[in-house]
């Protein structure tokens, strides 16, 4: 019930909800037969009228949640609402550049992939293709490595040598870009839990990341990669507040904004924030009330 309603939130607030889900539509409330059913139980997940699924089935069988009728519906919500999330309006100024072209590129990787996969590999190729090349100017790692492989795929089916090597090539290289940077964030995720122990002192905090943010640095040097270069500042930035360096901290958190803002294409108001909010803190320590104001607002 609760991952309907999560599925749903995101469906309304981000699509077009008269479109997407007509049954949310006042006109449609005196509706009688099966549809009617979609439409109260769609209605009821929206108004939050369901605390569980007995609630639901009760209301609308009169029976529990064992019965078929109430699975088979819960079932067929499921998929529309699974359905309308290749209808979302991910668009600026709303959402970032980076976050609407990867929910571009994603819907056209699944149509690629479907069309190929339904005898129609002119046309995903030519989509796989063309969404390649955005693909790769934001950086989205996995997204590149699955359309190169579906573009090689394609390539030895029509025994196309040069474009099967040009293909093939990107994979390799979008695999060892993946790895590391699934890597980096690991280890990223491993200094979190560590830190998360009350028992672990400061400074073997410190020594941890600057173990990890070593091997991070050393991941950067050979896939100089979007996500892997922020968390190389994330390392660095969380080893300079272990030692309470403020100074080292606001020069870092400059240098990060500094990144992102000089590459808008791959900034979001939420990376900018991380840093800002970092700089902020820091500069309050420090009495620097003027900057801390300033990346407050």
């Amino acid at each position: 019930m609760e991952i309907l309603r999560e599925i749903l939130l995101v469906v309304t607030s981000k699509g077009d909800k008269a479109r997407l889900l007509p049954e949310l539509d006042a006109s449609g409330i005196d509706e009688e037969g099966s549809d009617s059913l979609t439409a109260k139980f769609i209605r009821g997940l929206y108004d939050d009228s369901w605390s569980d699924d007995e609630t639901a089935a009760l209301a609308l069988y009169g029976s529990d949640t064992g019965d078929q009728r109430y699975r088979t519906l819960k079932s067929r919500v499921f998929e529309r609402l699974l359905h309308s999330l290749l209808f979302l309006q991910v668009k600026q100024p709303e959402h970032s550049e980076y976050l609407a072209y990867y929910y571009k590129c994603t819907r056209n990787l699944l149509c690629a992939q479907t069309l190929t996969r339904f005898a129609s590999r002119n046309a995903g190729y030519a989509m796989a293709a063309k969404t390649l090349t955005i693909a790769q100017r934001y950086q989205f790692t996995d997204l590149c490595l699955a359309l190169s492989a579906m573009l090689a795929e394609s390539s030895a089916f029509w025994h196309k040598r040069k474009d099967f090597r040009h293909y093939t090539a990107l994979v390799n290289k979008y695999l060892g870009n993946l790895a590391a940077e699934y890597k980096s964030s690991e280890l990223l995720d491993h200094l979190g839990l560590e830190s998360d122990i009350s028992s672990r002192k400061r400074s073997y905090l410190a020594d941890y990341a600057l173990q990890l943010g070593a091997t991070v640095e050393d991941l950067l040097t050979k896939h100089d990669t979007h996500v892997i270069r922020l968390n190389s500042f994330r390392f660095r930035l969380v080893y300079l507040q272990f030692i309470e360096d403020y100074e080292g901290t606001i020069r870092l958190c400059d240098d990060a904004i500094d990144y992102l803002l000089s590459n808008p294409h791959l900034s979001q108001r939420a990376r900018l924030g991380e840093f800002m909010l970092n700089k902020m803190l820091c500069c309050t320590y420090l009495r620097r009330y003027p900057e801390a104001r300033e990346m407050s607002e």
